[in-house]
Parts: structure tokens; sequence; C-alpha cells
């Protein structure tokens, strides 16, 4: 009984450690199981700026009829601002399945319309699927 308890225990712990994590509504790589550290003391970029919602209000709103269905499939939006004179880089994960491919091109094309045309400069958009597949883009 006394280990039943205890192990009951150390799962409500474990559970109450989780939801702090994942029920404020913010993204929490710890959550997601990709944890650990970031940034130059880790040796990996920074994680980059979210953008997921201002790319979805782009596409739903001022974008091309067509592509708003784009903004339910889009699933996070990571911009690396890059210094001056270099080539800001931008990672978008969508849910597209195996034979998805041209969604995956079209996904790319218009989020680098987006960022020249609201943003101006230029840089590299890599769109990434769980099927391990992608599409890549300069604008």
């Amino acid at each position: 009984m006394r280990i039943t308890f205890r192990s009951a225990s150390v799962a409500a712990a474990l559970a109450g450690c989780c939801l702090a994590l994942v029920s404020c509504g913010t993204d929490h790589p710890e959550a997601r199981g990709t944890g650990g550290p970031t940034g130059t003391a880790a040796g990996t970029p920074a994680p980059g700026v979210p953008a997921l919602r201002a790319f979805r209000t782009y596409l739903r709103t001022k974008g091309p009829k067509a592509d708003a269905a784009i903004a339910s499939h889009v699933l996070s939006v990571r911009v690396h601002e890059a210094g001056s004179g270099a080539r800001t880089r931008a990672t978008v994960e969508v849910d597209y399945g195996v034979w998805d491919d041209e969604r995956l091109d079209r996904t790319a094309e218009v989020f680098a319309h987006w960022r020249r045309s609201v943003y101006g400069g230029h840089g590299h958009v890599r769109v990434l699927a769980p099927a391990k597949m992608d599409a890549e883009r300069d604008w």
C-alpha cells in the first residue's frame, strides 16, 4: 500500500509540473520534449521570434483568397532576424502529409511573398512537414 501511495504522489507531482508548463498558453520547448539549453552557450542558434499569428492573419485577410486555407495547416513560424546586411532565416512547420509537395511549395512561396512585401529585405524560408519533407524559398 505504501509503495502505491508514494507512486501516486510522485505521479501527481510530475503531472502538476507538466501542467504548469502547458497551461499558460505559451510555447514551451520543455513541454514538447525538445527542451534544453539554446543560444551560443549551448552551441545552437536562439529559437527566433515567433510569427505564427502575423502570418496566419496575413493568409486570412490580405493574402490571395485561394491561400487562406493554408493558415489552418501552419503550426509554428520562427523568424531569425539577421544582423545588418545578413539574410533573415525563417522556419515554418506545417501538418501536411506525404503527398502534399505542392502545398509545401505553395506555403514557402506565400511566406516569401509575405516577408518581402510586408517587411522588405531578403531571406530564406524552410517549410517543414512531419513526414520529413520540406520546401525552401528565398525572398
